[in-house]
Parts: C-alpha cells; sequence; structure tokens
C-alpha cells in the first residue's frame, strides 16, 4: 500500500480535471471519480444541441487526459454519500473508498426555480446527454412538420429559451442559424422561415451581467435581428 497521501476528486468537469492536473508534480495518489468516463465540454454544449457539431466533438475521454500522469487513477462511479467522519466515499455499488483529502466538484443541477410544469415539459442543457436530446426533439418537430405542415399553426415550430446567461444566448443565436440558413436546404418543401425563437428572460436585461463578452456579441437588437423574439421579465410567467 502506498504510504503517499490520498486524494479523492469527485467529478471531472473543469474544476475536477483542473486540481488533479495541478497534482502531477504532488506526492500523493490522486483517484478521480466521476459517473461517466468522459469529460464535456459544456460551452458547446448548444452547438450539439443545433446540430452544428457533433457530439463526440464535444466529450473528451478521461483516461486518455490523464495517460501520462501515473499518480492519477480514474474510476467511473456514481457517488452515493460522504462519511466525513470516517474520510470514507461510498459508492451506488457498495464499493467504498477512504480518503485522507476530498475534493467534491460535481458540477451544478438543474433549477426549475418552482415553474409549474417545467420538470416535466423542459428541455434542460447541462450535460452532453442533454444536448442530444434537446437536438433530438428539435430534429423531430421538423420531421413531424415535414409530414403534416398544418403543425406550424399549432405552435410545432415554436421553440422557447429560458435564460439569458451564455448558454440562453448562444442558444438563442444558433437555432436562428439553424432555422433560417441550414434547415432550408435540407427540407425544401417546408415553409422552415415559420420557424420562431422566443428569447425570454426574469429581467429587465437580454444578458446577464457575468455574460459582458456574450452580450458584446449577441445583444438584444441582434437577436432580434436574427428572429428571435426577446420577451424580458417572463421566464416564470
Amino acid at each position: 500500500m502506498s504510504k503517499k497521501p490520498h486524494v479523492v476528486i469527485v467529478g471531472s468537469g473543469f474544476g475536477g480535471l483542473e486540481v488533479a492536473e495541478h497534482l502531477a508534480h504532488v506526492a500523493v495518489e490522486v483517484t478521480l471519480i466521476d459517473r461517466h468516463n468522459y469529460h464535456t465540454f459544456q460551452p458547446l454544449l448548444y452547438q450539439v444541441a443545433t446540430s452544428l457539431v457533433n457530439a463526440e466533438d464535444v466529450g473528451a475521454p478521461v483516461r486518455s487526459m490523464f495517460r501520462h500522469q501515473d499518480n492519477v487513477a480514474f474510476r467511473m462511479a456514481t457517488v452515493s454519500g460522504v462519511d466525513v467522519a470516517g474520510r470514507t466515499i461510498h459508492l451506488e455499488d457498495g464499493n467504498k473508498i477512504a480518503y485522507d483529502y476530498l475534493v467534491l466538484a460535481g458540477g451544478a443541477t438543474v433549477n426549475y426555480f418552482n415553474t409549474p410544469g417545467a420538470a416535466e415539459h423542459a428541455f434542460p442543457l447541462y450535460t452532453l446527454m442533454h444536448a442530444v436530446k434537446l437536438r433530438n426533439q428539435i430534429l423531430n418537430r421538423f420531421e413531424s412538420a415535414d409530414r403534416n405542415p398544418s403543425l406550424i399553426e399549432d405552435g410545432a415550430l415554436n421553440f422557447v429559451i429560458v435564460g439569458a446567461g451564455p448558454t440562453g444566448v448562444e442558444t438563442a443565436g444558433a437555432l436562428a442559424d439553424l432555422f433560417y440558413n441550414l434547415l432550408p436546404q435540407d427540407y425544401h418543401q417546408l415553409a422552415t422561415e415559420k420557424a420562431r425563437g422566443h428569447h425570454c428572460r426574469d429581467g429587465e436585461r437580454s444578458c446577464s451581467p457575468r455574460s459582458k463578452r456574450i452580450c458584446a456579441r449577441m445583444p438584444k437588437k441582434n437577436l432580434k435581428r436574427r428572429r428571435v423574439e426577446v420577451r424580458l421579465g417572463q421566464s416564470r410567467r
């Protein structure tokens, strides 16, 4: 058994990977735990959801990242609990992992802000699987409208994006490009110009204060130019 301190890192997102990489030349043994064996480059999830890039382009195998860092071992597992007093991680498969130091970098979860119906009907965009599911839903809507154009009048091609952070703004712009520039080349008989994007935010700004770089590239007037209807103060109604 190694006498080096054992560092357990939960989560292979940006935070977890950064910690593991910074321990490359430290006299410790590292166990990196994640329920998936790949790292997701989250800033590009909106491009997967809008068919601009393939899913595999934003997912990188975690083991490959640490191929040359011998003090890191990866464990594909789901953490079910932490025994702080006993310094032990509990996994869903019943196994336990002891640690000397623990880093929790599990990432974010979806928050629907108690909006009725959101959990049942909305499509979150936090993981690679979320992006693929949303992409399939968007394309399925166009396939349905292609088979039955009357569905357009019932709102089959109306898409609502809630949230004006970087993901929300980028998604709204990418959907506009998809609707009016890309899909018309694939659906020759479908009135794709009737597709509509609605961008909603619970506030009076079209971008959050932390999204100044995105705002500079795609402000409210730019979204409107792309035929995205921007609605402020309405994301919880």
